[in-house]
């Protein structure tokens, strides 16, 4: 079998970056601020973190509040002889996370249309019409969305929106 050794360094330089990222985030001294906890709740992307066992039963606090439905994996001890994975929620993880001893790596499920959209929908207008303007749609079209998000008419977004 020929290796493209071209190919072969790149994955490896982007595994080392991946790890290094890994390393650095173990070594933090405190739980992310909540704030920035929340802005990873919106993203549809899988999220992975690696958490050290005296932290891990924090940050899984953290999951229940913020993302309690998140299908999530538990993976202890990657790449060595007891390495185990736990299935379930952040609230089912937790109730078992004290047994569990060892480095871990924390996969998230991302966040679903229907999670982001029953936020925006239980949120603020405005902040309702910017989730569409970031996007690069035009105000008339992102009023259309946000009327069919929330299910009413589209003049009732027009004069709630003037009226402030």
């Amino acid at each position: 079998v020929k290796i493209d050794k071209d190919r072969e360094n790149k994955k490896i330089e982007r595994w080392t970056k991946i790890c290094k990222e890994a390393s650095e985030q173990s070594m933090r001294v405190t739980i992310p601020i909540i704030t920035e906890v929340k802005e990873l709740k919106d993203l549809q992307e899988t999220l992975i973190l690696y958490e050290s066992p005296h932290r891990i039963k924090e940050t899984l606090e953290m999951l229940v509040d913020l993302m309690p439905d998140r299908h999530i994996c538990l993976a202890r001890e990657l790449t060595k002889k007891y390495e185990e994975y736990l299935h379930g929620t952040p609230k089912e993880i937790l109730e078992i996370v004290d047994q569990i001893k060892g480095e871990m790596v924390i996969v998230i499920e991302g966040a679903t249309i229907k999670e982001v959209k029953k936020d925006l929908i239980e949120g603020p207008l405005k902040e309702h019409m910017a989730y569409y303007q970031n996007q690069g749609i035009d105000e008339k079209e992102a009023m259309k969305l946000v009327a069919k998000d929330r299910g009413i008419s589209k003049s009732i977004i027009y004069q709630e929106l003037k009226r402030k």
